[in-house]
């Protein structure tokens, strides 16, 4: 069973591809995201729907700093950038059997 970084990389990896079937892939059938905005996605299906809008948008890559590990959840900041904007977020996993359960986003 890969670990949360594990997990959590593969993310990561797909999101710099703008590959929202393999994002998606990540997700648990019943996991949530909680995006930055305050709406809930809930659901693989509506999860990959969020990513396909998103990666149609404009390119953003994410350089993520070290993790933060604690059992099943996982903590880092990371710089978006896009274009010459950089932008600090903050994602909390929860990373259960080798699927992201829960997924939350924050602008810092």
């Amino acid at each position: 069973m890969p670990s949360a970084a594990d997990v959590v990389t593969q993310y990561f990896a797909g999101v710099t591809a703008c590959d929202s079937a393999a994002v998606s892939g990540l997700f648990a059938p019943d996991a949530v995201l909680l995006p930055i905005g305050g709406r809930t996605i809930s659901g693989r299906e509506a999860i990959r729907a969020f990513y396909d809008e998103v990666f149609a948008g404009p390119r953003v890559t994410p350089g993520p700093g070290p993790f933060v590990v604690d059992g099943d959840r996982l903590a880092v900041e990371i710089d978006t950038t896009s274009g010459e904007v950089v932008r600090r977020v903050a994602d909390f996993f929860h990373v259960v059997d080798g699927h992201i359960t829960r997924l939350a986003i924050y602008r810092t």
